[in-house]
Order: C-alpha cells, then sequence, then structure tokens
C-alpha cells in the first residue's frame, strides 16, 4: 500500500505514471497487479515501518532493507515496485525495474532475497490473479518475464503467469498441474528462448499427463 501510494498520490509517481502508460498499461493494469513505485528517498519505507513500530531484524529477515554502518537503507529506491504474491495473493516479496536512470551499472531489476516467506523457486508470478482463468480455459501461458504477462494480460489474455527471473524448477511445474495438463510456452524467439523452452519441456515431461505446446 505504501508503493501504491506513492504511485498515485505523490508529485514523483507522476513521471513513473507517465513510464508505465508509455509501455501500454493503463488504470486497471495497474490496480489489478498492484504496481507501485519505492521513493527516492534512501530509507523511505524503513521510516514509515519504524513508525508503526515494526522491528529492524524483522525488515531485514523480510528482505525489505538493508544494514549499513550507519544505519538502515531501504533496499527498493527510486524503482517501480512489482508485488509478488503467493497462490492466495498474499505479498511475499517485491521484483524493482528502474525506469528513470540510464546508469549501465545498475541492474534492471532488483528482486526481494531468498527469505522464510520468499523462495523463487516456488513461486509463479501472477498466479493468484490468473489461477481461475487458467482452470476456466484449462491452460496456462507460461511466459520469461512479468512484464511478458502484464503485457498478455492488457492483450486480453489472462492466464499467464512466468517464473521469477529463472529457469523453470520442478516444484514450479508441479504446482502448474495442480491447475492444469496443458501448458503452452511462450519465451523468445531467440536461440536463449528456444534453448530455455527445451529445458522447461524436460522438466515438464518429468510430471505426468502435461500436454506442451512450444
Amino acid at each position: 500500500k505504501f508503493y501504491q501510494q506513492n504511485l498515485t498520490m505523490t508529485k514523483s509517481g507522476q513521471l513513473a505514471l507517465e513510464y508505465l502508460k508509455k509501455r501500454g498499461l493503463d488504470d486497471e493494469v495497474i490496480k489489478t497487479f498492484r504496481i507501485g513505485l519505492a521513493p527516492q528517498q534512501f530509507d523511505s519505507l524503513y521510516q514509515v515501518l519504524k513508525d508503526s513500530n515494526y522491528l529492524e531484524l524483522d525488515m531485514l529477515d523480510l528482505g525489505l532493507i538493508n544494514k549499513r554502518e550507519d544505519g538502515y537503507t531501504d533496499l527498493f529506491i527510486k524503482r517501480i515496485v512489482f508485488p509478488i504474491t503467493d497462490e492466495n495473493a498474499n505479498v511475499i516479496g517485491f521484483s524493482a525495474r528502474i525506469y528513470d536512470n540510464n546508469d549501465p551499472n545498475q541492474p534492471k531489476y532488483i528482486n526481494t532475497k531468498e527469505t522464510f516467506l520468499y523462495h523463487k523457486g516456488n513461486v509463479l508470478y501472477n498466479l493468484a490473479n490468473a489461477k481461475g482463468e487458467i482452470l476456466k480455459n484449462k491452460r496456462v501461458v507460461l511466459h520469461e518475464g512479468q512484464m511478458d504477462v502484464i503485457a498478455s494480460y492488457s492483450a486480453g489474455l489472462k492466464e499467464v503467469i512466468c517464473t521469477m527471473g529463472t529457469a523453470l524448477t520442478d516444484s514450479q511445474a508441479a504446482i502448474i498441474k495442480k491447475y492444469t495438463n496443458n501448458v503452452v510456452i511462450c519465451y523468445d524467439a531467440d536461440k536463449a528462448g528456444i534453448k530455455a523452452s527445451l529445458k522447461a519441456i524436460n522438466i515438464f515431461k518429468k510430471v505426468s499427463s502435461i500436454v506442451f505446446s512450444p
């Protein structure tokens, strides 16, 4: 909620909103995916949580802040923030993207580290939103990245998910099987995408009865 309010209710959020809308995301999509903005100040979230009597140790354990010699800083600073949820729509982590920085030394995305809540090998982005559509359409479309998922959703394809910056795992394939046996792999058509598709197919072969459509 803090990140969402910063995106929609501040002056700094207007630039980020303009960026998102140039990428084809309208207000409905931004609301559905609960997209927000981490402020430019280095400790904004830390101060809000501290004022609400949350412990620094808990903030560290959840991967929200970093500890320095002179105090604490937010993990996400001046980035568009995408909440990562479990199957029941509970927020368990975040992925944060640069939008106003051409520094080649800055990673495009920073993700929540592994925590007791968030294990990226067990998480499928957008599954909570998509599972009803997956069951209705009796298939799932597996993308490589979050923006691919959001773009497909914006175009009307709702049964879309992706892994969190890593190759598909056995655990993720087993989660998919709970909802459908029909998987459409929609990775990039370059060499890396083809290689990743073949790896995913081999993992799905370990899970009986899954039909794959590369």
